[in-house]
């Protein structure tokens, strides 16, 4: 199994994006224009960065991984108040790979 997948001791290959700091909490059941989201925030501008391609920067075809947590780190707090602030990780320190 671990020939399937990065090393992840060695730095390699993953990112972490979680949708709230560890002392906030996540939006869920918020309402935009008056319609109730069934998903949380973070799940809201995650499914609009990528179906409606707004995570997409450069003005290249595809989202790499640093647009989308750049994304995602403006979205979420504009959507949620500044109340909600996603957070990243990244131990891929070599690509900036395609999400989409």
């Amino acid at each position: 199994m671990k020939e399937l997948f990065t090393d992840l001791r060695r730095s390699t290959g993953a990112t972490v994006i979680s949708s709230a700091g560890g002392t906030q909490l996540a939006a869920e059941g918020i309402t935009i224009n008056n319609e109730i989201i069934e998903n949380g925030a973070f799940t809201y501008c995650l499914l609009q960065g990528l179906s409606n391609n707004k995570a997409e920067a450069d003005g290249k075809t595809g989202i790499t991984v640093s647009e989308f947590m750049q994304y995602l780190e403006t979205a979420v707090p504009k959507l949620t108040e500044n109340t909600q602030k996603p957070t990243s990780r990244s131990e891929n320190l070599v690509n900036d790979f395609m999400v989409w």
